[in-house]
């Protein structure tokens, strides 16, 4: 009897496991990278979600893993962040150190490329894993053909970034953005302009906010803006659905609180109505998370809903 008990529990357990991997695995229905740049470029159509340093919850964050997880997870866009090494090397490391993310300390630009191979990432509860620091060739490399990328912090390292992009053949694929007002962004990086994506980064706290968008709007005309809202008084939400008409989505990261109005990731896992939901009743249509698995499940429940009451 005990060895049909033992037999029992094992098939469990494959089952078990068997159903986690369907759940977490949506690349049956992932859209494929034309139909994403499509929606992208379609400023009024369905909602985008990217995914805050890939796939973090599973892997560490900007690690290949939590890059590769991610696209199997069906998001559209993964975001990473780029750092260069005391040689050069373009690397993804949201901090100026490694110390909080990998088992070694220092800042990058002290350590060479070489040195930094030998170092290993931490996950999410700070555990050392196995996963080394990507280099933006190698991750560029993995999304080539799957998703768009957010290549955030890579303002500074523009040319060397559209190298790399060039040679993997993803430039279609990257988002470049920076919190600059237009003429900076003419004068650094102009003859950049026609070849790449470039979405700019306006903080609704700043001054200059709105004469920021009026200029993009009027004389740039982006894909995308990204805004970044602590309190939900300002004039420029109420511009949301205007923008949308011109051709630009609205990026909204739902991070934290004070990016989003208060209407973050953590709040929506109570209550995604009043949180995601909210921010896209006023406007957003791409959604940067941290739960990128919940988002689309909440996405995918609204989409029925509609279709329903259609």
């Amino acid at each position: 009897m005990k060895y049909y008990s033992d037999l029992a529990c094992l098939l469990c357990l494959i089952l078990v496991a068997g159903c986690t991997s369907v759940k977490h695995d949506r690349s049956v229905n992932r859209k494929t990278l034309d139909e994403i740049i499509a929606d992208f470029n379609t400023a009024r159509g369905r909602t985008l979600i990217a995914a805050h340093r890939g796939d973090w919850r599973n892997a560490p964050e900007n690690s290949l893993a939590a890059i590769h997880f991610a696209i199997r997870q069906g998001v559209d866009i993964v975001e990473i962040d780029i750092k260069k090494t005391k040689d050069g090397q373009l690397i993804l490391m949201h901090d100026e150190t490694i110390d909080r993310t990998t088992n070694a300390t220092g800042k990058v630009s002290d350590w060479t490329w070489d040195s930094l191979k030998v170092v290993r990432l931490r996950n999410g509860l700070g555990r050392v894993t196995d996963s080394h620091i990507p280099t933006l060739v190698e991750a560029m490399q993995m999304v080539k053909g799957h998703v768009m990328v957010n290549l955030d912090k890579s303002y500074g390292y523009f040319p060397e970034v559209m190298a790399i992009l060039e040679s993997t053949g993803t430039t279609k694929q990257a988002i470049m953005k920076g919190e600059v007002s237009l003429a900076t962004l003419r004068k650094d990086y102009g003859r950049y302009l026609d070849q790449v994506v470039f979405m700019p980064v306006i903080s609704l706290s700043d001054s200059s906010a709105l004469q920021r968008v009026k200029d993009y709007s009027e004389q740039f005309h982006p894909k995308a803006f990204e805004f970044i809202f602590a309190t939900d008084t300002s004039l420029v939400i109420q511009q949301f659905a205007n923008l949308q008409k011109q051709g630009a989505r609205i990026w909204v990261n739902s991070l934290w609180p004070t990016l989003c109005a208060g209407h973050d990731d953590d709040k929506a896992i109570t209550d995604p109505d009043a949180n995601w939901g909210w921010l896209l009743r006023n406007g957003a249509n791409i959604l940067q998370t941290d739960r990128p698995e919940m988002l689309n499940d909440y996405l995918n429940k609204v989409y029925k809903l509609k279709q329903r009451t259609k």
